[in-house]
């Protein structure tokens, strides 16, 4: 049987997350209201290993297969956050590439098209080429970004600034692509948003394509670092996005979720009430320091023959060690 709790890396579906059902339902009643045409922005903000990364993944999963929303995740990085050719590329990359699940969009290779080029998406040195099925079967060739963007790619000029215009004239065109197949809101989940304050006319250009777009939604992932340099940009940041604060889990009855959710029906017995007091007082209601406990605990009890998990020495040993390391 395999050890249902995983604290080396985030909580990927709903089965697994426990204790975030009041984030987890504002956060889709916002999506919702934005399916029924309505404007609105949501960050999360709470501490590293606070379970952000976690609610990302499982909005994303929930919402999926929803034949009217199209879910983008787009995890930032150095480079996309100091390029904008390549922050604008990934975001478009990735719209396209959730238009190819959903069957939208075709890869190049897959169509015969005598004298076309066979350019596609992942490769910052070719062409940002995708091509779109009419409806009537037909397909079209789309170019996101003009050649002189392209070209200075391909010179490896990845510091060049994108236009606003252009930026705004590639999120429309995708949009219109969907809206013509029933999806009524593109939700981009951006995660690691902390890495935004390192290029603030990025913030700044990206405030102006919010609010110039309509059918687009912004759920955006940082530590309280991100506000600062935003505020100065979006005037007040708060005030354009709901803030939805990710916090270590305060409630005894939410870590009693956390712990027994990710166990099949018949182990729900496995941590009684007083072990999971401890885990809590341990823990501090941090998810992450939640799961590497309970990790460690059933690995004990599998390892020993056990009925029960229990918190013991050799387990608090493990547990101060693995602390260690990963700080």
């Amino acid at each position: 049987m395999q050890n249902p709790y995983n604290f080396t890396r985030p909580v990927q579906q709903y089965a697994f997350l426990g204790g975030r059902e009041r984030e987890l339902n504002e956060i889709k009643y916002y999506i919702n209201l934005n399916r029924g045409g309505s404007n609105f922005h949501l960050a999360l903000q709470g501490n590293r290993a606070a379970g952000k990364t976690s609610l990302l993944n499982v909005v994303q999963s929930l919402f999926r297969d929803e034949k009217d929303i199209l879910m983008v995740r787009v995890d930032l990085n150095v480079d996309l956050v100091t390029s904008e050719y390549l922050f604008y590329r990934e975001i478009f990359s990735n719209i396209i590439g959730e238009g190819l699940n959903k069957g939208i969009y075709v890869w190049p290779s897959k169509l015969d098209l005598p004298g076309r080029p066979k350019k596609f998406l992942y490769d910052h040195n070719e062409s940002l080429f995708f091509y779109e099925i009419r409806k009537d079967g037909t397909v079209d060739e789309k170019l996101l970004f003009p050649d002189s963007c392209v070209n200075a790619a391909k010179q490896n000029r990845l510091d060049l600034q994108i236009p606003q215009r252009i930026a705004i004239e590639g999120f429309r065109t995708l949009f219109n692509g969907f809206s013509q197949r029933g999806i009524k809101v593109i939700v981009l989940l951006l995660d690691e948003c902390d890495l935004l304050s390192k290029n603030t006319a990025l913030i700044q250009k990206q405030r102006n394509i919010i609010d110039s777009l309509a059918g687009y939604m912004c759920i955006l992932s940082g530590t309280d670092r991100m506000f600062p340099e935003m505020d100065k940009v979006f005037s007040p940041f708060r005030r354009q996005f709901i803030t939805i604060k990710v916090d270590n889990l305060p409630h005894l009855t939410q870590v009693m979720e956390c712990v027994r959710k990710p166990l099949e029906a018949n182990e729900k017995g496995l941590f009684d009430d007083e072990t999971i007091g401890r885990i809590f007082t341990l823990s501090k209601g941090m998810p992450y320091k939640i799961n590497m406990l309970c990790h460690f605990m059933y690995e004990y009890k599998s390892l020993k023959g056990q009925n029960l998990c229990q918190v013991t020495p050799e387990i608090l040993r493990k547990f101060e060690e693995q602390l260690c390391r990963s700080q």
